[in-house]
C-alpha cells in the first residue's frame, strides 16, 4: 500500500521489552476512534458502547467505557483498535528480530515501530503491550503502547531516506486465472491482458504483462502467470452483448480493473471496476490510503453517483450482472444506465441516462439478461434504475405515500423539464400534455411499461377504457436498424392527441408482443382471435365491434357524452360541436391521417377539428382493404359507428380497452 509522505518522529518511555525509545516511521491516514473537545461532551456510557475508547483533547490517555462509566485510563495490552465507521482492525506485531513492531491495519502494513538505540530498557510493566494509533484532529495523533501514550503533533516532513518501510508486496503465480468481463458479456473475439503493478503504494505498471483469451459467455482465462507483486491491472477490449436488446454492441469498449490478487484465482472486469480504478490510484498514491480501504471508498463513491448505498457490498471484481444478490443487481443497473458507453458522469450525462432509461422496457431487458443465465434468475435491478430516475429528475421515489400523485420535473438538463410525472404501482410514468379531461371525473391510471407513458383510465358501464389516445411508437427491425412503422403524429403534438396508426401497426403485424395477429396487413387474410393485444399495453387490447357497441349502448348512442368539452368546431347552425364528456372518454377531434406508404410518414391530416375515428380489429369481409371504425363528428350528436369503414393504410386513433 501507499504511505503518507509525512513521517512522525518521537521519543518517549513505555514498557515494550528491551529498549524504550521508539521511532514512529510511518502513519496511515485512517479514520480512528471518537474525539471530543471536553469532558462534558463524552457520550453516555452504556452496554452498546461498552469497551469503546474516546479521547478528550488535552488528556494524556483515552477514556474507556466500562460498567456504565468513562474511566480515565487506557486499557493495558490493547493490541487491537476497531476504526470508527469501518470494519478495520489495527494490530502491532513484533518483528522477528525483536527490533520493534510492525503496525498492520486490515492486512496491510502501515509501517514499523523501531526500538531506539539510546533508550533505557523497559524494566516495568508487561513486555509487548502492543501499540495503537488514535487521530485527535487534523494536526495531531496519539500513540498508545500498553498503558502509556503520547501526543504527536504533525509537523513538516523530514528526510525519510533512513526509514524502514515494508513494501507491502509479495509475489504471486497462477497456472490458471479466470473471470468474467461484462458490460453485457464480452464476445470471444475480445482481448484480455493482465499487467503487473510495482507495489501497493505507487500502483505503477512494470514491464511485465500477460495476454489471455476469451472462452465463452464473457469468461476469460490467462495461464502461467508469475508476478513480483500481488497488485495487478486487468484490461479487456472488445464488443459485447447489449443488455437492452441482446444484440452485439455497435462499437467496442475498453474496461479495466485494479485488483489485489492475494488469495484469489479469479476476478471480474466490469463498469464498476473501470469507474473506480482512477479513484483507487489517487487515494493510494496521493492520499496514502490502504489499498483495501481505497477500493471500498472508491466503490462507494461510484455507487453514490447512481444513488446506491454500497456500504455492505462485496468488492466490484466479485460482482456479476447475472448474479441474484442485491449488489449484483446494482452492478447490472449501473451497466444498463451506461448504455452508450460514455463513462463520464456529470449532471448533464446523468440526466441523459435517466431520459434514456425512461424509454426502455425493463421487462424486455430482464428477459434478455435472463437468457444469458443458465438458472434464468437475476437480481432486482429495476428498483435501482427507478430510484436513479427519480433522483436525477428531482422526483420522489415511488412508494405508497405518493401513489397516483402528480410531480413536476425541475432538472434543467432533462428534456422532460416541466413535464408532469405520476407514480403508479411502483413505476414513474410520463403524463401527457392533454389538459382537456372532464374535471368532474375520477380517473384511474395505467403506466405502459414499454415507454413509461401514463394514461388516464375511465370506467364506462362495465368496461374500462383508456381516457386518451394511445401514444406508443411502434418500431420494427429493418436490416440492422429499428424504424418507426405505420404510425406517426403529423404536424400535431403526440403528447396531446396521441398517434395515428395504420391497421398493420395497430394489430402488431410484426408480432413484437403477440403471435395472435402476426401478418395482419394489406394482403394477409387475417383472422386473429379476440382479444387482440395489438399495439396496446399488456393487460389491454384493441376493441372489436362488439365492445364498441357496448360502449355506445352505455351512453345511449349520443356522441356528446364521449366528446371532449373543447376543441371541436361549431356546427353549421352555429351551435357548439363540443361535447359534455360526461362519460369521461375525452374524445378529441384529431381526424385521421394519410400515410406515404413508401416512407410510412404522415403526409396529410383530414377533417381535423371536426372528426375523430377509432380503430377496431374487424375488417369488412366484402372489402378487405377496409376496417370498421367508431366515428364521432362535430356535425351530429349520434355516433356514426360502423356505417362505413376506413382504409387499412389510413392512420386512425387507437383506444385500448382493459382485458
Amino acid at each position: 500500500m501507499r504511505f503518507l509522505s509525512l513521517v512522525i518522529v518521537l521519543t518517549f518511555l513505555f514498557a515494550c521489552g528491551d529498549d524504550t525509545t521508539t521511532e514512529v516511521v510511518q502513519q496511515s491516514n485512517l479514520n480512528y476512534v471518537d474525539v471530543v473537545a471536553e469532558d462534558s461532551k463524552l457520550p453516555e456510557c452504556n452496554e452498546k458502547n461498552e469497551g469503546n475508547q474516546v479521547v478528550v483533547k488535552g488528556e494524556p490517555v483515552a477514556r474507556v467505557c466500562a460498567d456504565g462509566e468513562w474511566s480515565g485510563e487506557a486499557v493495558p495490552a490493547n493490541d487491537s483498535l476497531y476504526l470508527k465507521s469501518e470494519n478495520f482492525t489495527c494490530q502491532a506485531k513484533q518483528l522477528s528480530d525483536n527490533r520493534g513492531y510492525k503496525i498492520i491495519c486490515d492486512g496491510d502494513s502501515v509501517g514499523v515501530l523501531l526500538h531506539g538505540d539510546e533508550g533505557e530498557k523497559g524494566d516495568k510493566g508487561n513486555a509487548g503491550g502492543g501499540c495503537s494509533l488514535v487521530k485527535l484532529d487534523g494536526n495531531s495523533v496519539r500513540l498508545f503502547c500498553g498503558a502509556d501514550s503520547t501526543t504527536v503533533y504533525l509537523g513538516e516532513p523530514i528526510d525519510t531516506s533512513a526509514v524502514v518501510i515494508d513494501s507491502a508486496k509479495k509475489p504471486v503465480s497462477f497456472d490458471l486465472f479466470t473471470g468474467f468481463a461484462q458490460k453485457g458479456p464480452f464476445l470471444k473475439t475480445s482481448k484480455v491482458a493482465v499487467f503487473e503493478l510495482a507495489d501497493g503504494r505507487t500502483l505503477k505498471k512494470t514491464q511485465k504483462a500477460y495476454l489471455g483469451e476469451f472462452i465463452e459467455d464473457g469468461r476469460y482465462k490467462l495461464t502461467q502467470i508469475e508476478l513480483a507483486s500481488q497488485y495487478a491491472m486487468l484490461e479487456v477490449d472488445g464488443r459485447y452483448l447489449d443488455e437492452t436488446d441482446g444484440t452485439e454492441s455497435a462499437a467496442a469498449v475498453n474496461l479495466r480493473a485494479i485488483v489485489d490478487l492475494s488469495g484469489r484465482a479469479s476476478a471480474n472486469v466490469n463498469v464498476l471496476t473501470h469507474l473506480e480504478l482512477d479513484r483507487v490510484i489517487q487515494l493510494v498514491s496521493r492520499d496514502s490510503m490502504a489499498f483495501k480501504q481505497a477500493k471500498k471508498q472508491a466503490q462507494s463513491e461510484v455507487f453514490a453517483q447512481f444513488y446506491i448505498d454500497a456500504k455492505d457490498f462485496d468488492a466490484s471484481e466479485n460482482l456479476d450482472i447475472l448474479g441474484e444478490s442485491d449488489e449484483d443487481a446494482a452492478l447490472l443497473a449501473v451497466s444498463i444506465l451506461l448504455h452508450g458507453g460514455d463513462f463520464v458522469i456529470t449532471d448533464s450525462t446523468k440526466a441523459a441516462m435517466a431520459d434514456w432509461a425512461m424509454e426502455q422496457d425493463l421487462r424486455a431487458v430482464r428477459k434478455n439478461v435472463e437468457k444469458w443465465n443458465k438458472d434464468g434468475k437475476i437480481g432486482n435491478f429495476e428498483k435501482y434504475i427507478e430510484n436513479f430516475i427519480a433522483n436525477v429528475i428531482s422526483l420522489e421515489s415511488c412508494n405508497a405515500d405518493n401513489e397516483d400523485v402528480l410531480q413536476t420535473v425541475n432538472n434543467k438538463w432533462s428534456r422532460h423539464k416541466g413535464r408532469n410525472f405520476i407514480c403508479h404501482e411502483g413505476t414513474l410514468g410520463i403524463v401527457s400534455r392533454n389538459t382537456f379531461f372532464n374535471p368532474q371525473i375520477d380517473y384511474g391510471w395505467v403506466v405502459d411499461l414499454r415507454d413509461r407513458h401514463a394514461y388516464r383510465t375511465v370506467k364506462i358501464g362495465g368496461q374500462t377504457w383508456l381516457a386518451e389516445n394511445l401514444n406508443y411508437e411502434y418500431k420494427i427491425s429493418i436490416g440492422d436498424s429499428l424504424v418507426t412503422y405505420g404510425n406517426g403524429c403529423g404536424a400535431d403534438n403526440c403528447e396531446v392527441y396521441g398517434r395515428y396508426y395504420i391497421y398493420s401497426a395497430a394489430m402488431d403485424s410484426a408480432a413484437l408482443f403477440s403471435e395472435n395477429s402476426r401478418g395482419c396487413g394489406r394482403d394477409a387474410d387475417c383472422t386473429p382471435v379476440s382479444p387482440v393485444l395489438g399495439v396496446c399495453p399488456e393487460g389491454w387490447h384493441i376493441p372489436d365491434t362488439t365492445e364498441y357497441r357496448t360502449l355506445i349502448n352505455s351512453v345511449g348512442n349520443t356522441s356528446v357524452y364521449l366528446k371532449s368539452q373543447d376543441l371541436w368546431v361549431d356546427k353549421e347552425d352555429g351551435s357548439t360541436g363540443n361535447g359534455t364528456d360526461s362519460a369521461g372518454f375525452c374524445a378529441l377531434p384529431n381526424g385521421y391521417a394519410g400515410f406515404d406508404m413508401a416512407s410510412l410518414d404522415v403526409t396529410l391530416l383530414r377533417r381535423k377539428d371536426s372528426t375523430t375515428t377509432f380503430m377496431s380489429t374487424i375488417r369488412q369481409k366484402e372489402r378487405s382493404t377496409c376496417v370498421f371504425l367508431m366515428t364521432l363528428s362535430a356535425g351530429g350528436d349520434n355516433i356514426g359507428a360502423f356505417a362505413s369503414c376506413g382504409g387499412i393504410n389510413v392512420g386512425q386513433s387507437v383506444r385500448c380497452i382493459k382485458d
